[in-house]
C-alpha cells in the first residue's frame, strides 16, 4: 500500500511526509500483529492507496477508489508544452452550453483535449469509458461482473454518430499528429476533422456554431508577439464567425484586451494555479457583431 498525505492549518503537523510515515507505521504494526507479517510499500503500483487529510484538528483517512486522478480519462498519452486538464476542458464546454447540438470548432487545438471532450459529449460517451484501470479493482470485494455490466450499459448509450461536425486545427504539424493519436485512443477520431491551419486560414462551417479555443498565455509557450496574436483572433471572429458563440479561455487578461471585442460573459477559472478567464463573444449577423449582456 501507499499513503498520500495533505495537511491544512495544523499546529501539530507541518510535514505531510512525517504524517504519512506515522500513519504507515501504525497500519503496518496492526497488520503485523494480526497476520504475523508486515505489508510492503509500493508508491508506483500499490494494491491499496490511502488518502490522509489533516485539517486543523480533524483527521480523515480514506480509501482511494480511483488510483490515478480521474481527469486522466485514459486517451491522452502525449503531453504538449501547455496541456489543458481534461476535466477543465469538459467543464468549459458545459459552461458554454455545449451538448453536441451545433457545429463545433477549436482553431488552436493543441493536443486536442477540448475538441476531443466536445466529441465525447456529442456522442454521449461516459467520462473515463476508455480507461482500463481503477484502484477499486484491487479491493477484496471488487465485483468484476457488476463493473462489466456498468461498462456495457455505458457503451450502449453511446451515440453512433455526431449530428454536427467537430473541427480541430493547429499551426503545428507534430501537435496535430498528437491530437489525432489522442482522438483515436478516445475512439472519436472518425467523428472529427483535423487540419493543420493557422487561425487566419481556418474557415468555420456556415451558420450558428460554437468556437472554443485556449490560445497561448505567454507562460509556458513563447509567442513572438502575443498582442498581435490576440488581435488576429479578434479580427478573425469579426470576419468569419458570424452567428457563432465564441469563447476564449486565457490566463493573460492584458493580451486578451487586444481581441478588441466586448464580452457578453466573463467567468473566472483556474488552470492549475493560474487564474484565467473564460470570455464569451456573441458574433451576431449584420453590422452589430457583438451584444453586451449584464452578468
Amino acid at each position: 500500500f501507499v499513503i498520500d498525505a495533505k495537511i491544512n492549518f495544523s499546529k501539530s503537523f507541518t510535514n505531510s511526509m512525517y504524517a504519512a510515515q506515522l500513519a504507515k507505521d501504525a497500519i503496518v504494526d496492526q497488520i503485523r500483529a494480526k497476520k504475523g507479517k508486515r505489508p510492503s510499500i509500493d508508491a508506483k503500483n500499490p494494491d491499496i492507496r490511502l488518502n490522509l487529510h489533516i485539517n486543523r484538528k480533524d483527521v480523515t483517512i480514506s480509501l482511494d477508489a480511483s488510483g490515478e486522478a480521474l481527469h486522466k480519462r485514459g486517451y491522452r498519452t502525449e503531453r504538449t508544452k501547455a496541456p489543458i486538464n481534461e476535466i477543465l476542458a469538459a467543464g468549459i464546454l458545459l459552461m458554454c452550453g455545449y451538448n453536441g447540438d451545433r457545429p463545433f470548432i477549436d482553431p488552436m487545438c493543441g493536443s486536442g483535449t477540448i475538441a476531443i471532450e466536445a466529441a465525447l459529449i456529442a456522442l454521449n460517451v461516459s467520462p473515463g469509458l476508455v480507461r482500463r484501470r481503477f484502484a477499486f479493482m484491487k479491493w477484496p470485494d471488487y465485483d468484476k461482473e457488476l463493473f462489466k455490466a456498468i461498462i456495457d450499459k455505458a457503451k450502449k448509450e453511446v451515440r453512433k454518430e455526431s449530428e454536427y461536425p467537430i473541427f480541430a486545427s493547429d499551426i503545428d504539424r507534430s501537435t496535430i499528429e498528437k491530437a489525432k493519436e489522442h482522438a483515436k485512443k478516445a475512439n472519436v477520431y472518425s467523428h472529427m476533422k483535423f487540419e493543420r491551419l493557422t487561425f487566419e486560414e481556418q474557415i468555420p462551417p456556415k451558420g450558428a456554431g460554437l468556437m472554443v479555443c485556449n490560445p497561448p498565455y505567454g507562460e509556458r509557450i513563447e509567442v513572438a508577439d502575443l498582442k498581435e496574436l490576440y488581435k488576429t483572433i479578434g479580427d478573425g471572429l469579426k470576419q468569419k464567425y458570424e452567428g457563432y458563440d465564441a469563447y476564449i479561455f486565457s490566463g493573460n487578461l492584458e493580451a486578451a484586451k487586444f481581441i478588441g471585442l466586448k464580452t457578453s460573459r466573463r467567468i473566472k477559472l483556474y488552470n492549475g494555479p493560474l487564474e484565467c478567464r473564460l470570455l464569451k463573444f456573441e458574433m451576431y449577423r449584420g453590422s452589430k457583431k457583438v451584444k453586451q449582456i449584464e452578468t
